[in-house]
């Protein structure tokens, strides 16, 4: 059953996207091994944050133990920061982060023909 807030959707989309089944927690990262998930090219590993919680992927069990012990103990928001792979060991190349935006239909406005 689809939830009905923006973030729960957007959840329940990068779950779905996910490939496996499992959620986001309440807060923190879950790390689950997803070898065909689409959060990441194939064989990467994929972080995404909502809110104050995380879903993370890995292509293999060994992949996922990493990210798990990488994250343990940290907020959901310091998976994505900026630098927060860049020279770990083990890492050999880093996409991202992005920062996507959620509208829910009354919170979307076209674009009207005048510039501001």
């Amino acid at each position: 059953m689809a939830r009905s807030t923006p973030l729960h959707r957007a959840q329940d989309l990068w779950v779905h996207l996910a490939g496996v089944p499992t959620s986001f927690p309440a807060d923190g990262v879950r790390v689950v091994v997803a070898a065909d998930s689409r959060l990441c090219p194939p064989g990467w590993a994929g972080v995404v944050v909502l809110g104050d919680a995380g879903l993370a992927t890995a292509p293999d069990a060994a992949t996922a133990r990493f990210l798990r012990d990488s994250l343990a103990g940290r907020p959901a928001r310091a998976a994505v920061g900026a630098q927060r792979w860049h020279g770990v060991p083990g890492i050999r190349d880093v996409l991202g982060p992005a920062t996507l935006a959620y509208l829910d239909e009354p919170e979307f406005r076209p674009a009207t023909g005048r510039s501001t």
